[in-house]
């Protein structure tokens, strides 16, 4: 799916980036780094948290017993 898809992780995604650009056009490199620390983090807990919920569906799925052959 695309991030577009789901404003609830796009429009902050779309902030930060909107937060980094604007530090760096004002020559503000102390703001433009904590901008984007905070947004790689933030990414960085999206994917954890993707990742996690596709290993609870792959468990959930294979103790049903509908879980695909070339993924059990």
């Amino acid at each position: 799916m695309h991030l577009r898809a789901r404003p609830q992780r796009w429009n902050p995604l779309r902030a930060q980036h909107r937060a980094i650009w604007q530090a760096i056009r004002e020559h503000q490199p102390q703001e433009a780094a904590l901008a984007a620390s905070e947004h790689i983090d933030f990414v960085r807990q999206g994917i954890e948290d993707k990742a996690l919920d596709e290993a609870r569906r792959s468990i959930a799925l294979r103790r049903l017993g509908e879980l695909p052959d070339q993924l059990a």
